[in-house]
């Protein structure tokens, strides 16, 4: 194929007589990395990822480091870890690539929503993105939105319990697992299937790492 313009606002392609084959890889998924990232933020937890996106989560390991995680390059992967309350942020701002992912949001609220201080993100990608925050607010989490100006005020608690939640999207349902392997007691997430879009098998990861969750039908409560 003849294409150029990678890495600019346009791509030209010119067409040719036929295509042969070739042996591709592949990148990781930046956002399940960013997501299980935070998983392991959220949890005090400790743990290597190989094969990882670097370069892509550049900033999302900007802002993991900088409210209070280590994170360690270990030439072919990194290694997060995180023994204490994490520390607030003034203001996080969800932005084009490379900025950070608006798809990283819900998940980073999460975070957010468990750290000392008040923290504030400013969703400057889609309105209308922080139906979590209403779900995390069952889960005792203190979130106030302001509609005016696409913000979430963010007062940090010391801990959150389970309740009954429904996932409004792909990434706002993979945060309340996030919340719910937090959270004292036990979480139900309804409406849950959207999760699978961006997962192959959430509860099969986080179970592998010693978490207890699985799938359950509908109708739970």
């Amino acid at each position: 194929a003849m294409i150029c313009g990678g890495g600019t606002s346009y791509i030209e392609i010119v067409g040719v007589k036929e295509l042969h084959d070739t042996t591709y890889t592949l990148m990781p998924d930046r956002i399940v990395a960013g997501t299980y990232m935070t998983a392991i933020a959220a949890t005090y937890g400790d743990g290597i990822f190989t094969d990882f996106p670097t370069k892509e989560l550049e900033t999302v390991v900007q802002v993991l480091r900088k409210i209070g995680c280590k994170i360690e390059d270990l030439g072919d992967g990194v290694r997060i870890s995180c023994s204490s309350r994490l520390e607030s942020i003034k203001l996080l701002k969800t932005q084009p690539y490379p900025g950070f992912p608006t798809d990283m949001q819900s998940q980073m609220m999460t975070v957010l929503s468990l750290a000392k201080g008040v923290s504030t993100i400013a969703e400057e990608i889609f309105e209308s993105r922080f139906q979590n925050a209403y779900e995390l607010g069952k889960m005792g989490a203190n979130i106030i939105i302001s509609a005016e100006d696409n913000r979430a005020i963010i007062a940090g608690v010391e801990e959150l319990h389970g309740a009954v939640v429904k996932s409004h999207d792909l990434r706002g349902g993979a945060a309340l697992v996030i919340a719910g392997l937090c959270a004292k007691g036990t979480t139900i997430i309804q409406e849950a299937t959207s999760i699978e879009r961006g997962y192959e098998d959430i509860c099969r990861d986080f179970s592998e790492l010693g978490a207890d969750i699985k799938y359950c039908s509908e109708n739970a409560s």
